[in-house]
């Protein structure tokens, strides 16, 4: 209809607000707008927007256009780019990142130096100043140290590092920061040699991981059953018989570490206390402070008759207890460039670095050493005339075994002793189990005290002290290498301080290492002085060296000797031993040695010949024959491995073979078998052995197991690690598997849970551990669940990970046609019912849902939550808003029928009419519009709306076996037996054809439906 046509319909509603429409829209510009807002689109619409006007189309595919529309070509540049216009995946796009603390990779003068945190707080990027301060204050200069970090606080954003005059390029793409200083600031620019830079996080978290808090207590016990029995070979009794239970328990409290041993016994005392201890780590200082049962007393205690042990604290720093690194070589060399250079540096004539570096100073540090001799040659060449300058030699000694300068460990402690027994001792007891006494002996206290220190980057220095009343014990070592090797002296004394007499001793130990192709690099050398209180003393030394012929025949000759003052006799001894593999798993291993001494009447020879064979990883056998100078003693030994978790061993031993010319003595030997089994919660080993000599048996048995507890939930496993994790599924996830996975792993871990939460013992202690777990649903057709958790573990302590999902459903339903044909390929958005606090209907899309329809009409929406939904449907021209309700349910009640199937809804079905309700649209819109003026309440905007009610709640095996029935159970195909003949394999190539050229003729193209934008 015309405008005026539409106005004159709809007058008799206007006159009833008391407003005439006039019959000409031309005429009057207001109502010519109000016409224009009946066709246009509203703003913010509710529903699908209104059908286009439909016209019939002439649709050209793109050669036919061409065909009857050509238009001439204009010729392309010569030095057009065809793929200039191409739009690369990631160029210029921005990522949008969860607030959170993230680890750039930190670049000063286009140096790496490390790994850098920056807080991402919503546009904000705050850089850590305290990292800042760590990689570059001690390089620039102390005017430039002053303007940068003064007032900073904690964080600074690179738009103030601009200010401050720092040129600050940040890259959040690359997960990198640039920071350019002047020349004026940083007078040099440090040059690592090392590719292993800085990284002050050991392990990267990922993005959205949920924050685990470590549980308040945990307990970890490691238990070991073990079974002795021995008898004689006919069972007449029992000679012996043993079975114990012994107990390790590692508990932490308040991240107070607590240890306490104790066994059970079959026979009295059936309860034996053992030690126990504790600690406390302070992770950023590397420090640990340890308490009771720790140490070793020098006191001595007379007339004690209990069992003596020591009790006391200590205070210890070693990197292992924090997040403190040891310091790094501090080795450096100035090099002074004028003019743009290539440098080379060679260690040991092997190059292994090279950079063009611009005019400027540099000052090169980390230096990759090797242990022993270290040759270091750097090559200067100016790019422009390409002559080396002078090259710059520098010669470090090293030792795996040396700190770094001005680098130290230590630790001072203080003990004293304790008994225990039915008698009260020392200065005071206190009384304990089965009426024992636990007496303390505070006077003969012992007081120690031990350091380690880098002097130098080539000498180490360690001193051990130890004081109780009355004794005095001290120990003075070096460590320092030089280019001929690393040498190690120990000098130790203990002095009696009543009597002031002292007993001390010296020991020297050589390391040769000169060159690659020195034969010194294989000598070993070491001396000991001796000298005990009242006596001259003794000394010793030996020597050593070790080498191989043509990578195949091993072989190694050592001699020492040796010299005692008082009783003025000498001793010495010689050995050599050699080995090599003829072919692949066949070895052959001996040796022999000679000793004598002065007072001696000849010297002692000995010697010993093995050889094995290996037939793969499954099994070998093994021999041994020990020679001595009246006979030889063999020994044979077989080994099977039927399985990764099971193996088998099967050994005799004590064959005695004389050299006399006698026959082998079997009868004097011994036959043993075991068999060890490796499970998920446990291990076993069982061994039994028979002596023909004394005609005895002993079968003997251990069992290990674990057991771990930690915020209401038990883990079992064959062991338990310092730091754990128990990860606790509720609900419908409790009938599913677990799997957990460390960032960066390759592949989950299954973990089973025989208690209901699976233990996972893959955590590292004083660094951020980020675990991804994932839980099964209670049916191979169930959605499963990950959730990622962020961990940060100090000693001992332990964490839970409870899993919950919330209940949501698989709803399913079918759409049919007026025509009785399906809704094929049909898809909507789906919106969610919300009602706001004006008691007002809306609908917001869930971005999470969408419906899509299959070749029956049937749609599938999974992991729909409780509530209300709304889908569109196209009918004809019109638009239907189909509403549905999902129940909300517990997990209890849920179970596992999680499958809500709707009902089947077919247009223009009278069982469906009364419940579909009808709206004038065009009434409706007007309406709106008029009630808009009065800020009246919006009317729906949709033609037509049905509710589809819930008929069934099912499983989902039964639901999937309901639409992809199984053969066995499709009645369909159920044949007799002469259902298939001869003549079904009968080959007819006019059929044939005539299939195949339908199916190669093109097929017609299938409209696809949508309501999506």
């Amino acid at each position: 209809p015309s405008a005026s046509e539409l106005l004159q319909e709809y007058d008799a509603i206007a006159q009833s607000y008391g407003i005439s429409l006039p019959g000409q829209t031309e005429e009057d510009p207001e109502i010519v707008a109000l016409i224009g807002t009946l066709t246009e689109e509203p703003t913010a619409p509710i529903g699908p927007p209104p059908p286009p006007f439909v016209f019939d189309p002439m649709v050209f595919t793109e050669e036919e256009y061409d065909l009857f529309y050509p238009s001439a070509t204009e010729p392309l540049p010569a030095d057009d780019d065809f793929w200039a216009d191409f739009f690369v995946v990631g160029e210029d796009s921005a990522v949008a990142y969860d607030d959170g603390t993230y680890y750039f990779r930190l670049f000063v003068n286009d140096d790496l130096v490390g790994t850098i945190e920056i807080n991402f707080e919503g546009d904000a990027r705050l850089i850590n100043v305290e990292d800042l301060r760590f990689y570059v204050a001690e390089h620039l200069t102390p005017a430039a140290r002053t303007r940068i970090f003064a007032d900073l606080g904690y964080f600074v954003t690179p738009e103030e590092l601009e200010r401050r005059g720092v040129a600050t390029e940040y890259d959040e793409q690359a997960f990198a920061l640039y920071l350019t200083f002047s020349i004026q600031d940083m007078p040099e620019r440090i040059l690592s040699l090392s590719s292993a830079t800085v990284n002050r996080r050991e392990q990267y978290a990922i993005s959205g991981a949920i924050p685990l808090k470590p549980q308040w207590f945990s307990l970890a016990a490691n238990l070991n059953l073990f079974g002795q029995l021995e008898y004689p070979d006919d069972f007449s009794a029992f000679n012996r018989t043993l079975f114990n239970l012994s107990v390790s328990n590692r508990a932490s409290l308040f991240g107070v570490a607590l240890n306490y041993n104790f066994t059970l016994s079959h026979d009295k005392p059936y309860y034996n206390p053992g030690s126990w201890n504790g600690y406390y780590d302070f992770i950023d200082a590397s420090i640990r402070f340890s308490f009771g049962n720790i140490g070793s007393g020098l006191g001595k205690l007379v007339g004690v008759t209990g069992t003596q042990s020591s009790i006391g604290v200590s205070l210890e720093k070693n990197y292992t207890f924090g997040t403190q690194s040891a310091r790094r070589t501090q080795i450096e060399e100035t090099l002074t460039i004028v003019e743009e250079s290539d440098i080379e540096i060679f260690l040991n004539d092997n190059s292994f670095y090279t950079r063009t570096l611009k005019p400027g100073v540099y000052r090169l540090r980390d230096f990759i050493l090797v242990q022993g001799a270290n040759r270091i040659r750097i090559e200067v060449t100016p790019t422009a005339t390409g002559i080396p300058e002078k090259p710059i030699y520098l010669n470090f000694g090293y030792d795996y075994r040396l700190l770094a300068k001005g680098d130290t460990t230590y630790a001072i402690g203080l003990n004293m002793p304790q008994t225990r027994g039915p008698n009260k001792e020392g200065s005071f007891a206190l009384p304990w189990l089965g009426g024992d006494y636990l007496s303390y002996h505070p006077k003969a206290f012992t007081a120690t005290y031990r350091q380690e220190l880098g002097v130098t980057d080539a000498l180490t220095t360690n001193i051990d002290l130890a004081f109780t009343p009355g004794t005095l014990q001290a120990s003075l070592g070096i460590v320092f290498a030089t280019m001929i090797g690393s040498t190690q002296i120990q000098g130790s004394t203990n002095v009696d301080t009543e009597l002031w007499k002292a007993s001390y001793s010296v020991n020297l130990g050589q390391r040769f290492s000169i060159s690659e192709t020195s034969f010194l690099n294989r000598v070993g050398l070491s001396g000991n002085y001796n000298r005990p209180v009242g006596s001259k003393g003794s000394a010793s030394i030996s020597l050593s060296y070790s080498d191989s012929l043509f990578n195949l025949l091993r072989y190694s000759v050592s001699g020492s000797g040796a010299y005692t003052f008082d009783a003025a006799v000498a001793s010495w001894s010689a050995s050599a031993s050699t080995g090599f593999s003829p072919f692949k798993g066949f070895s052959i291993n001996g040796s022999i040695s000679i000793s004598g001494s002065s007072d001696a009447a000849k010297p002692i020879l000995t010697g010993q010949i093995s050889g094995s064979y290996s037939f793969g990883s499954k099994a070998s056998i093994s021999s041994t024959n020990s020679i001595q100078t009246t006979g030889m003693n063999s020994n044979f030994s077989m080994s099977l491995r039927p399985s990764t978790n099971d193996s088998i061993s099967l050994s005799y031993s004590g064959i005695r073979t004389g050299f006399d010319g006698s026959m082998p003595n079997f009868g004097a030997g011994v036959l043993s078998g075991s068999w060890n089994h490796s499970g998920t919660f446990s291990s076993l080993n069982l061994r039994h052995q028979y002596s023909l000599a004394k005609n005895t048996m002993t079968t003997t048995f251990m069992v290990n197991t674990a057991l771990a507890y930690a915020g209401g939930a038990f883990g079992l496993g064959r062991s338990v690690s310092d730091s754990f994790l128990l990860v606790k599924p509720t609900g419908l996830l409790r009938r599913g598997q677990v799997s957990v996975a460390r960032s960066l792993d390759s592949s989950p871990t299954y973990l089973p849970r025989p208690f209901g939460s699976a233990l996972y013992n893959g955590l590292s202690t004083n660094t951020v551990n980020t675990v991804a777990v994932f839980s099964g649903g209670p049916t191979e057709f169930s959605t499963g669940s990950s959730y990622v958790y962020s961990l940060a573990p100090r000693g001992r302590q332990s964490f839970v990970a409870t899993l919950r999902m919330q209940p949501v459903f698989t709803v399913s339903g079918v759409l049919v046609q007026k025509d009785g044909t399906p809704y094929v390929q049909y898809s909507s958005p789906v919106y969610q019912i919300t009602t706001n606090e004006a008691g007002e209907e809306r609908h917001d899309r869930d971005d999470t849902l969408y419906l899509f329809t299959d070749q029956d009409g049937r749609f599938i929406l999974n992991e729909v939550k409780a509530g209300a939904y709304l889908f569109d449907l196209k009918v004809d021209d019109d638009w239907y808003g189909v509403r549905f309700d999902v129940p909300e349910q517990d997990e209890k009640t849920m179970g596992i029928d999680t499958i809500l199937i709707l009902e089947s809804y077919q247009v223009g079905d009278p069982a469906f009419e009364d419940r579909v309700s009808y709206f004038d649209k065009v009434a409706v819109l007007l309406e709106a519009q008029i009630e808009d003026a009065f800020q009246l309440e919006m009317v729906e905007e949709y033609d037509a709306r049905l509710t589809l009610n819930v008929i069934e709640q099912t499983d989902e095996e039964s639901f999937w076996n309901t639409i992809f029935p199984s053969f066995d159970e499709d009645a369909f195909l159920v044949f007799e037996d002469d259902f298939v003949t001869e003549e079904d394999f009968y080959f007819d190539p006019l059929l044939f054809e005539e299939l195949v050229g339908s199916w190669e003729s093109a097929t017609e193209g299938q409209t696809v439906t949508t309501a999506a934008p």
